[in-house]
């Protein structure tokens, strides 16, 4: 049986988790949703017709409207549009996620999950065009941004999520 000291610090953990997780499902499906929509932005900017799907389980897909045949260069614009824009969008999320973090380390899990976002996509842009590399685009995103983001937030996110305990303020940390 746990102490009461072992329950709130029990409590405290999950109210943390909770919330992080709920964070990385939403942000991940909005990535998606706006990933998508800058592909249709930058197809219709070039004067082509397309539209985007949505499917029950917040997956999405832009589509060229039957009929329309880009050229090499149209299709290269529409499809780095997708992660390119999405990556300046969550970035500048993310640049002021981090900047409030210097204030702050309630905002360490955010500028984590928008720090990842944002890496992935910009490594998803650049493959994305190359069909053969964007299945394994999509991995090596996703592990290069939590991989930079754990080096930039590593320590201070786990603390916070109470994964290692606090400095204890003696000569060693």
């Amino acid at each position: 049986m746990c102490s009461q000291g072992g329950e709130i610090k029990d409590m405290k953990f999950f109210a943390k988790w909770i919330p992080f997780g709920v964070q990385v499902v939403l942000y991940f499906f909005m990535a998606t949703a706006i990933h998508e929509q800058f592909h249709n932005l930058a197809s219709r900017t070039l004067g082509l017709d397309g539209y985007v799907k949505f499917s029950l389980w917040g997956v999405s897909y832009f589509y060229y409207a039957q009929g329309v045949a880009p050229t090499f260069t149209q299709d290269l614009i529409v499809r780095l549009a997708g992660g390119l824009g999405t990556a300046l969008l969550f970035g500048l999320l993310w640049g002021f996620s981090h900047w409030q973090g210097m204030y702050s380390e309630w905002e360490i899990d955010t500028s984590f999950i928008f720090g990842v976002i944002t890496i992935f996509q910009v490594i998803y842009a650049m493959c994305e065009p190359l069909s053969t590399l964007w299945a394994w685009s999509q991995l090596v995103g996703i592990l290069f941004g939590i991989g930079l983001c754990s080096y930039l937030y590593g320590i201070k996110l786990m603390r916070w999520l109470y994964l290692i305990p606090e400095k204890s303020g003696g000569p060693n940390g």
